[in-house]
């Protein structure tokens, strides 16, 4: 690819094009091309990774740097520390890629419209967030809605919250591990639970195992449940 490159670049027309329709062929072009702003503003209008492949002088061009995280937020973890610090850089970023909430500065982590934005693009950045982040409810219900996978970092006033255990249980079975006890006995969550996962019920206490309503709904889940039931039942 180099090789065909450095035979038909010479014309700068045709560099341009070919950037625009593939940032990473910046990576080939000649001194004189690389060292072209327009060129260089293309590329990462494309292909926001080529930022570090820039000159230094265009490493410092704000332009240019918008340009990079809009196309891929994650060059942001690559800026020098007073473009990091930037807000509409950072914002810029966030949206583009929800993953840049763990290299933003502290000032911004603990900003709630940055945890927002995050949260809407990936629940995965929920355990990054500071403690009164991941106890405002409106950012964990996002993120319950998101995966019920978030419940494990939850706060303790929010583990607690039953509106939040059922969409966390409707999401995943694997979230009522994490359920405080009263929670786990609530006959509405058990049920949620059973008919998401009916192994589940095979790690009720028995008095609940034995209740035909909870048996009736894993058996209905999962027949193979009906060796593993009470003979009350």
């Amino acid at each position: 690819m180099a090789d065909d490159l450095e035979i038909t670049v010479s014309d700068r027309e045709f560099a341009l094009t070919k950037v625009k329709k593939n940032g990473s062929v910046f990576r080939f072009l000649p001194h004189e091309f690389q060292h072209d702003r327009e060129i260089a503003l293309a590329a990462v209008e494309r292909d926001g990774t080529i930022y570090m492949d820039l000159p230094e002088k265009y490493r410092h061009d704000r332009e240019i740097i918008l340009a990079a995280v809009k196309s891929n937020g994650l060059a942001f973890r690559n800026l020098l520390p007073r473009f990091q610090h930037d807000r509409e850089i950072a914002l810029l970023a966030i949206k583009a890629s929800g993953l840049v909430f763990e290299f933003l500065p502290y000032e911004f982590q603990h900003d709630r419209d940055f945890a927002l934005l995050a949260i809407k693009a990936t629940s995965r950045i929920f355990k990054y967030l500071p403690w009164e982040l991941k106890n405002d409810r409106e950012i964990a219900l996002l993120a319950i809605k998101a995966s019920g996978l978030t419940f494990e970092f939850l706060s303790w006033e929010l583990q607690h919250d039953r509106e939040i255990a059922l969409l966390a249980i409707k999401g995943t079975s694997h979230a009522f591990k994490y359920f405080p006890e009263e929670l786990k006995n609530d006959r509405e969550i058990v049920l949620a639970a059973i008919r998401r996962d009916a192994m589940i019920f095979l790690y009720l206490p028995l008095e609940i195992r034995n209740d035909r309503e909870f048996a009736l709904a894993a058996l209905k889940n999962n027949y193979r449940i009906f060796k593993y039931l009470p003979r009350e039942v």
